[in-house]
């Protein structure tokens, strides 16, 4: 989202809704026409008081309906009315599936099928559907299939294989003796946030554009799924586009993934006739987090909860780091992360600065932040 960030515009107050200059007003406008002083236990006063209650009440509601018209602040169906004039949508929420693997009782000497719908779960809470009927030929070991999870989202990712192990209908394939999943459980998305379909709201003129610009792309790429974070676009030469897309948390996206974005890419009333555009993961760059911290003699009494803040300081810089494609590797941002958390001082071992390209995420391979002892204030 880096060609427009929301966070970055000024804050701005349609109407203040707080009710103490309110009531002032009320007061001088109630002295001066009355000609009389009025104190705080006058009956007039309590009145005035209720009514400018019932005034701020109005002012907060016209301050939070004014800026539902403005991308920073708008939300839920008023950000859905908003991307509407440009023609976007809000991303639904997908299910997580996976290649799922059912094997046949031994012995038997006939096919066995194995229908669609069948659901297999890993932990009797989350449950996944098979797509389409199987069929086990007479004398083969297994057959495999995909596999949905009837519950959309990303609480469907991340179930290794193996862990889908349970046959919920057994009667419902009698002769199926165990099942299990070949591959893990990825796909699945929350529905779109408002701050993520804002920023893409903003992209969405780019695309009026024939000529390839390099926010086209990116606006395409995003609407693809709300599981892509970043997406650097890179030209090395002429006509050649490289698309490289950044998951949520850092992750790099799958083959399939991959896939699914050359593809949205391909229609020729999306990419310009001359483009030759290419779908490549972001390339890895690895660093290790080392270092000792210290802290003030005078925060001894804290220093548990100070060191829990360190250790969570050094993850959330690795988390940080990993957010956004072309994010340069700054020790400095770590320091002052720990030294936020409450230590005295870090000396560092690595990361040292390194430069990060577009194509490129930093990532992590370790966090070890030792702690050093006291030290005089």
């Amino acid at each position: 989202m880096r060609e427009f960030d929301l966070e970055a515009l000024p804050p701005v107050i349609f109407a203040d809704p707080d009710p103490a200059p309110v009531l002032a007003r009320l007061i001088a406008r109630y002295e001066e026409t009355m000609g009389r002083s009025l104190y705080p236990a006058d009956p007039e006063r309590l009145f005035l008081s209720t009514l400018a209650y019932e005034i701020s009440v109005l002012l907060a509601k016209l301050d939070f309906t004014a800026r539902q018209n403005l991308p920073a602040y708008s939300s839920g169906p008023f950000a859905d009315h908003l991307a509407g004039l440009f023609q976007v949508r809000r991303l639904s929420a997908k299910p997580a599936s996976c290649i799922q693997r059912f094997y046949a009782a031994p012995g038997l000497g006939f096919s066995v099928i194995i229908p669609a719908g069948l659901r297999v779960t890993p932990d009797n809470r989350l449950f996944f559907a098979l797509e389409k009927t199987l069929v086990i030929p007479a004398g083969q070991e297994y057959a495999e299939g995909q596999v949905t999870c009837l519950t959309q989202g990303e609480m469907g990712n991340g179930f290794l294989p193996g862990q889908l192990k349970t046959i919920v209908d057994p009667a419902h394939a009698p002769f199926a003796a165990s099942t299990a999943n070949v591959s893990p459980t990825e796909g699945g998305s929350d529905e779109e946030g408002d701050r993520r379909l804002m920023a893409r709201t903003a992209l969405a003129p780019e695309e009026a554009s024939l000529a390839g610009p390099e926010g086209a792309y990116r606006s395409m790429v995003l609407k693809v799924s709300p599981l892509i974070a970043d997406v650097a676009v890179i030209s090395p030469a002429p006509c050649e586009i490289e698309i490289y897309p950044l998951l949520q948390g850092g992750e790099l996206p799958d083959a399939a993934m991959l896939e699914q974005i050359r593809l949205a890419l391909s229609p020729r009333d999306v990419r310009p006739m001359g483009d030759r555009v290419s779908v490549p993961a972001p390339e890895p760059v690895e660093y290790a987090v080392s270092g000792t911290y210290h802290i003030a003699e005078s925060d001894r009494e804290r220093s548990a909860s100070i060191r829990a803040a360190v250790e969570d300081a050094g993850a959330s810089f690795a988390s940080w780091q990993k957010a956004a494609l072309g994010r340069d590797i700054l020790p400095d941002e770590l320091i002052r992360r720990v030294r936020q958390a409450g230590a005295k001082r870090l000396v560092l071992d690595s990361p040292a600065f390194t430069v990060v390209e577009a194509y490129q995420v930093a990532l992590a391979t370790e966090i070890n932040l030792a702690f050093g002892g006291f030290e005089h204030d």
